[in-house]
């Protein structure tokens, strides 16, 4: 099964909480509530994470294709450049 299409964005809708969707807003992939009322902190941080999860899934697939890029340039590091298999176990999980 394959994820509802990006990009994605967020909605706030006031004294409910964020709606995470698509941009045509045909379809909702999460609503995020407020469960502290309007308590400042509360919204503050469900933002953050509304945007944080926006941004993520929005750049998810760039990020993935510069990963196999970096690694097709690098070829066959020296051993000394231990990051490219760090890389490569990091392209393993996101995909």
């Amino acid at each position: 099964m394959k994820h509802t299409t990006t990009p994605w964005k967020q909605k706030e809708i006031l004294s409910q909480g964020i709606t995470i969707m698509t941009e045509d807003e045909k379809y909702v992939i999460c609503h995020m509530r407020w469960h502290d009322g309007l308590n400042p902190k509360v919204t503050e941080a469900i933002g953050a994470d509304a945007e944080f999860i926006t941004r993520a899934c929005n750049s998810h697939y760039e990020l993935v294709e510069m990963c196999e890029k970096i690694i097709e340039l690098v070829g066959e590091p020296h051993p000394e450049v231990f990051w490219v298999e760090e890389l490569k176990a990091t392209l393993a999980r996101l995909k």
